[in-house]
């Protein structure tokens, strides 16, 4: 299966895929596309970057799956309808509550118990496909935001695992939910 990965590394999605034998992988690498020097960087010219990234990518293949996870951008119907099977995101909370970037700024100022993370379909909206599977977590306050973001990346990978799996028996997509 050909997979195109665009995330910011490092990450453990990326090193889980990169480990699968079963998975061609394809990654478009968002962190070498942002400038160190941010604050003088135009956001829409990142984005612009990073959008042309995919797009070269996606003349070499046709990914079966397009997956998203930690980018920083929303992406067009003409590079998410380019995937055979689908185009998924991996979103870190609990959708549909807190889409878009940093949900775990509000999860913090709302104090939340729970969250978790949501692998969902990739749409023209932000975070609103239609979800496939999603996992709980506790949240602990007391704890900081990278340690609960390595709780959820982990859900993450036992949920696309599942996923995989279910697309290389069956070659379609189930809601895991």
């Amino acid at each position: 299966m050909q997979i195109l990965l665009i995330t910011t590394a490092p990450n453990g999605v990326l090193e889980y895929l990169r480990n699968r034998e079963d998975v061609k992988l394809y990654v478009v690498d968002c962190s070498s596309l942002i400038p160190q020097e941010t604050q003088e960087a135009n956001a829409k010219a990142i984005k612009e970057n990073i959008l042309n990234a995919i797009r070269t990518e996606l003349t070499i293949i046709t990914p079966d799956v397009l997956l998203t996870y930690r980018c920083p951008c929303i992406l067009p119907p003409e590079i998410f309808s380019m995937a055979k099977i689908t185009a998924l995101n991996i979103h870190p909370s609990m959708l549909p509550k807190y889409p878009g970037a940093n949900p775990w700024k509000c999860i913090y100022e709302n104090k939340e118990k729970e969250s978790g993370v949501t692998i969902h379909v990739i749409d023209e909206g932000i975070d609103s496909g239609t979800i496939i599977a999603q996992r709980k977590i506790d949240v602990d306050l007391e704890k900081d935001i990278k340690w609960h973001q390595s709780i959820v990346e982990g859900k993450a990978i036992e949920m696309l695992n599942d996923i995989l799996f279910a697309l290389n028996d069956s070659g379609h997509l189930h809601n895991h939910v």
